[in-house]
């Protein structure tokens, strides 16, 4: 009897034991849960504050955004009416997308060939604010002294081509604008023999094919012949009547692409 009292004992023991080793090994991983759970609360607080620092640098963002588009609507945008009617006694039609910098002027002339003027406002409108620029820094020059300081460095390119249709051939003029004199100077000449395919090209910004022959350039012609291709484009209406409009229009179209940015960015941050 005593033996197999003896035996139960020990197996309770041994049970009893196992339940103390097991609640053992258990209550450390129950005392850390309090730590994970303090941990994730502080991520949950920091992601908290990032969110709160980002809706509050887009806010200060948008506000600063909406004060300059207000400043920039509260000055006139309108070309000049003397432009407007260059524009309608040259026959003009002005060819633009919102959100693109480039332009085409196109008019047919009385020969019945179409003149067709690409010019990038962007590269028009940086020209003149570094010719600004370059007055400001030395305003006690003359305009003379102006002319020659400034040099022949500060020129945008612009093209035009003029195409007979009949023959669906044309030539092109790739031309310098120059902002000092409102005038411009030639580059190069060349001829196009499939003028549908050129102007596709253009259309589409390739103003150039690395691989075909662009003619000799401008200056190294003999100075008679020279005089002839400037007549020739008087002649067709490339003068500084057109360089003076394609400066003023580069700087309407900038200005109103400006006022679309930054109400696009506007929209953006809501």
């Amino acid at each position: 009897m005593s033996k197999l009292l003896s035996s139960t004992l020990r197996t309770q023991l041994s049970k009893r034991l196992a339940i103390a080793t097991s609640r053992s090994i258990r209550t450390p991983v129950i005392a850390a849960l309090p730590k994970l759970v303090a941990s994730t609360s502080i991520r949950s607080f920091s992601s908290t504050q990032i969110i709160r620092k980002q809706s509050s640098s887009e806010s200060s963002l948008k506000a600063v955004i909406e004060g300059e588009l207000k400043v920039a609507e509260e000055i006139p945008n309108e070309l000049d009416a003397g432009f407007e009617e260059y524009l309608s006694s040259q026959g003009y039609k002005v060819i633009t997308k919102e959100g693109n910098a480039n332009v085409e002027l196109i008019r047919t002339d009385a020969s019945g060939h179409v003149i067709h003027v690409y010019f990038d406002v962007e590269e028009v409108t940086d020209l003149s604010e570094e010719f600004s620029e370059f007055q400001e820094e030395n305003e006690w020059a003359d305009e003379d002294e102006d002319s020659e300081s400034f040099g022949n460095g500060f020129f945008s390119k612009f093209k035009v081509f003029i195409e007979d249709p009949a023959t669906n051939d044309g030539l092109n003029f790739d031309l310098f604008l120059k902002n000092i004199e409102s005038g411009f100077s030639v580059e190069c000449v060349n001829y196009q023999p499939n003028a549908t395919e050129f102007i596709s090209e253009v259309s589409k910004g390739n103003f150039t094919d690395k691989f075909r022959y662009e003619g000799p350039k401008f200056e190294d012609l003999d100075e008679s012949l020279q005089v002839e291709f400037e007549n020739y484009l008087t002649a067709k209406g490339i003068d500084e009547k057109l360089a003076e409009f394609i400066v003023a229009y580069s700087e309407h179209k900038e200005e109103s692409e400006y006022r679309g940015w930054l109400s696009s960015i506007s929209k953006f941050l809501k």
